[in-house]
């Protein structure tokens, strides 16, 4: 299987949910969660938010990813080639998980919760647990913390899920228990999570906090109250 295939349906994805617009190396997100944001804290004479236009640059980066044709003829099931896939799925996973822990920090502001229970609050309802675990994945695989999978991959066996798990055997190390205990034991084979799991998360903490906007106007208006040009105005 190509990697093409897996990142058009991808790219596709992000664009159409997240309301963005593509043209070479620039992009729109006027119409995106961000900007009806923003338009919603003009209405409430809260000024400009500078978080969200800066979500709505910074996100610009997953595009960036997902439209990058370069690796597009290489084969997941060929060995030389999964070494310079997983580069693309690296730094997918990077900007994901700044992207889900401003999510997850702008709860914070707004309720002065845990981390914990902030990411719980942009998880999957049936999953509650979703972006804790994608993110713990991304610290002790991606990042590379010295007490994550340096500490257990000895030319480990990489499996992407967009490909199946056929070929995964012995002990695994997934999204399900990516933690510095698993890493301290042998690990026969790293699988990395489909693209699809991954952008899906973000997508759905976008569509989360909006919801708990639309529910909690306070919480909407404690995070524009700390974002606010308006602050810096002489009264």
């Amino acid at each position: 299987m190509k990697y093409k295939s897996i990142r058009q349906v991808n790219i596709d994805k992000w664009l159409s949910n997240s309301n963005r617009l593509r043209d070479g190396v620039h992009e729109s997100f006027n119409d995106s969660l961000e900007c009806k944001w923003q338009r919603n804290a003009k209405n409430l004479n809260l000024g400009h938010i500078s978080v969200f236009c800066g979500l709505g640059r910074f996100n610009a980066n997953i595009t960036d990813i997902l439209t990058d044709e370069r690796f597009d003829d290489l084969d997941y099931s060929v060995n030389k080639d999964k070494k310079a896939i997983i580069r693309q799925y690296c730094k997918l996973g990077l900007i994901v998980s700044e992207s889900l822990t401003d999510f997850q920090d702008l709860l914070r502001v707004a309720k002065r919760q845990s981390a914990k229970d902030a990411r719980k609050k942009v998880s999957k309802v049936d999953i509650p647990d979703a972006v804790d675990k994608l993110i713990m994945f991304f610290n002790h695989v991606f990042k590379h913390k010295c007490n994550g999978v340096y500490l257990c991959d000895h030319h480990t066996y990489i499996c992407f899920d967009d490909l199946g798990r056929d070929c995964c055997t012995g002990n695994i190390l997934d999204i399900s228990c990516a933690s510095k205990e698993t890493c301290e034991k042998e690990i026969h084979t790293i699988i990395i999570p489909k693209m699809e799991y991954i952008v899906e998360r973000v997508i759905q903490a976008y569509h989360k906090l909006d919801e708990h906007f639309e529910s909690n106007p306070d919480a909407f208006k404690a995070i524009c109250q700390k974002y606010t040009d308006q602050k810096n105005k002489a009264s």
